[in-house]
């Protein structure tokens, strides 16, 4: 799952940087999208395997406070089109944010929400929508997340489709 990869940079990221100080991490690249069928339960299968292309954005931000807490927070943009084998034009967006979280000063606690938008949409209706919010939290080390709503499963994660 996205989160826990994004988990793991942030406390990376946070031990890297002395107290009181902030540091802002942009970058922009391209991306492929490619949504099959076979591994994608939203997709009409009349469609066949969408592909495309686009560009994302990556923001970070990375602040340790006097007080020894670190807040951490990112958003995740990325937009283009794809055809589908049909010869359909389609048009997606994504936007991840993980809004900011905070490592406590002996770096064993975190707390964080992340909310999901992604949107796949093609002619005459047809669509792919994955939506969800999350609440993550690590406790002595260990992982909890909580799904407060949305459709963003395991099953569903292949819909996304966005490669670097």
């Amino acid at each position: 799952m996205k989160s826990i990869c994004a988990l793991a940079l942030f406390v990376i990221a946070a031990a890297a940087i002395p107290a009181a100080a902030e540091i802002v991490v942009t970058s922009t690249l391209p991306v492929t999208l490619r949504v099959d069928p076979a591994t994608c339960p939203l997709a009409p299968p009349a469609a066949g395997v969408i592909t495309g292309s686009g560009v994302s954005t990556f923001f970070m931000t990375v602040t340790n406070t006097p007080s020894g807490s670190t807040h951490v927070g990112v958003h995740f943009r990325a937009h283009g089109k794809a055809v589908d084998e049909t010869g359909e034009t389609w048009t997606w967006s994504d936007a991840d944010l993980f809004q900011p979280g905070v490592v406590n000063s002996s770096g064993d606690s975190f707390v964080q929400t992340i909310v999901e938008g992604f949107h796949l949409i093609g002619k005459n209706g047809q669509k792919i929508m994955i939506q969800g919010v999350f609440h993550i939290r690590v406790i002595d080390g260990v992982p909890v997340v909580e799904f407060a709503k949305g459709n963003e499963t395991e099953e569903n994660e292949p819909c996304e489709g966005i490669f670097f």
